[in-house]
């Protein structure tokens, strides 16, 4: 229902240009603090540091959206729509 009535209107952003875009907004946000990252890539420690505004991505986006409306009390099947999530347990 809420497809239809808002298909033609809203803008289609596919991940890397929805990633790009986000990135951008951080950074006229003014993000710039360095946050460092450590991970493991071939069995090798790694470490990456970035602005902040470098890390946002759509899958950041989702995560706040879910944690402040799941605050805010509403109903985890409507997120769950919202979000795209499929399973509960995936969801929480």
């Amino acid at each position: 229902m809420l497809e239809e009535k808002f298909k033609k209107k809203v803008p289609i952003a596919h991940d890397v240009d929805f990633n790009r875009g986000i990135k951008i907004i951080g950074k006229l946000a003014d993000l710039n603090t360095p946050v460092s990252f450590s991970y493991k890539r071939a069995n090798k420690k790694r470490e990456a540091t970035k602005p902040k505004y470098d890390w946002i991505s759509s899958n950041t986006c989702r995560i706040s959206f879910c944690t402040n409306e799941f605050m805010a009390c509403t109903a985890a099947e409507l997120m769950m729509k919202i979000s795209g999530h499929i399973s509960p347990k995936d969801f929480y």
